[in-house]
């Protein structure tokens, strides 16, 4: 699930986390504060699924494939407290595990005390590069328990992406909207880039998480 998670049941010592406020005016339809989500390598369908879901092509030195990232997102007007996470996958084993883990925005005005529980960090404000990369380097400084941290640049479908020691650096990944899953491309990317880690794979090795070409299906 995660590198070395805290502070939620079964996820190792610490205190538990104070009841999140609810995020009263959020607007509709935009990705959650903070969420659970799931990213499956072995999933299949078309480019966008029901509540929260996308399908991504990932472009790696050697190979590439599709994933899908789900949300545990909070239903309900309230939207307290944070959604159990997705359902396990169903499929057997073999290839890339499946992962889970807690995403959360740091500078978000609802629910900002969950980055400290987070698993993944995103921005949720687009920055110049050179001022992406300092946040993404603050943001990995201020959060000893997060392993990944993106932060989306000024150029549309793109963020910084940077991963707890990695001697290179953050860098540009990601080309694109998800459209119809709500799922924003900066996540998205952070998504599969944790999943891809926490598989074992070097962070470098992954080139690109896109969205498939419009119409594609993937058996």
């Amino acid at each position: 699930m995660r590198h070395g998670a805290r502070g939620w049941p079964g996820r190792g010592a610490g205190p538990e986390p104070a009841p999140p406020e609810p995020d009263h005016g959020r607007p509709q339809g935009e990705e959650a504060d903070a969420a659970w989500f799931g990213v499956c390598f072995q999933a299949g369908g078309s480019g966008a699924g029901a509540g929260g879901s996308v399908l991504a092509v990932w472009t790696s030195d050697t190979a590439h494939g599709t994933v899908r990232v789900s949300s545990g997102e909070p239903s309900g007007p309230a939207r307290s407290g944070v959604a159990g996470p997705p359902a396990r996958c169903a499929h057997g084993g073999g290839g890339f595990p499946c992962d889970v883990h807690l995403r959360a925005d740091p500078d978000a005005p609802f629910r900002s005390g969950l980055a400290h529980y987070a698993d993944v960090l995103v921005g949720g404000v687009p920055l110049p590069a050179s001022s992406a990369c300092r946040r993404v380097h603050e943001l990995l400084t201020g959060y000893p328990g997060v392993l990944v941290v993106a932060v989306p640049v000024l150029e549309p479908g793109r963020a910084l992406v940077g991963v707890r020691g990695e001697a290179s650096g953050p860098r540009l990944l990601g080309t694109g909207a998800f459209g119809a899953g709500g799922l924003s491309p900066a996540g998205t990317a952070a998504s599969v880039m944790h999943a891809w880690v926490a598989a074992g794979r070097p962070p470098g090795a992954l080139r690109s998480v896109s969205p498939p070409a419009t119409g594609t299906a993937v058996a």
